[in-house]
């Protein structure tokens, strides 16, 4: 499967445009969305734990999910040996914020296509220093705990007939809300 030169651009401007505009605000309870009720990616849990390593710099975790592909088109998920392009956004004051993503090798594989209807699972593994620790990656948040959302930024879609891929709308690359705990270093 080829994406277009154009299309791949255009991916990378949507993506640094999402990085600094995304924001919404949402009275909406965890597995539900503003739109519909249900949202396209569904975690197994309401609340997740952090566990905090033994010289308090570094949390680890994981957090299942469930992609249903509600669309009438196959998504696609750009991947290296089955990592995506996943990030966990944090409702602060009202608004999704940016707080972490995982360190992705730089390779291509095949794309993971879901086809209309159809599920696939993910378990996003939360590995994370705390702000300010001589880490590799971190949070960027002083305060881990609250509400949160995963963020796929490379689920692709292309519609019967296109010659490229787009970014998926935004509604059908976020999960439910779900708390995050993890304990003060």
């Amino acid at each position: 499967m080829s994406i277009s030169l154009r299309g791949v651009l255009a991916r990378a401007l949507i993506v640094s445009a999402l990085g600094f505009a995304t924001a919404c605000t949402s009275n909406t309870g965890p597995g539900q969305s503003a739109d519909d009720g249900v949202v396209d990616f569904q975690t197994d849990s309401a609340s997740y734990s952090l566990l905090l390593s033994s010289d308090r710099r570094w949390y680890t975790g994981t957090i299942a999910v469930t992609y249903t592909n509600r669309t009438a088109d196959t998504v696609s998920f750009t991947n290296c040996q089955g990592a995506t392009d996943v990030a966990l956004e944090k409702l602060i004051d009202g608004v999704w914020t940016y707080v972490w993503a995982p360190v992705l090798p730089s390779c291509l594989s095949p794309a993971i296509a879901v086809a209309p209807g159809q599920e696939r699972r993910w378990d996003i593994a939360v590995s994370a220093g705390y702000p300010g620790t001589n880490t590799a990656q971190q949070f960027s948040v002083n305060h881990i705990s609250g509400v949160y959302r995963a963020i796929w930024r490379d689920a692709m879609i292309r519609s019967a007939g296109a010659a490229s891929f787009i970014v998926a709308p935004e509604e059908h690359r976020v999960s439910n809300q779900f708390a995050l705990n993890a304990p003060d270093p």
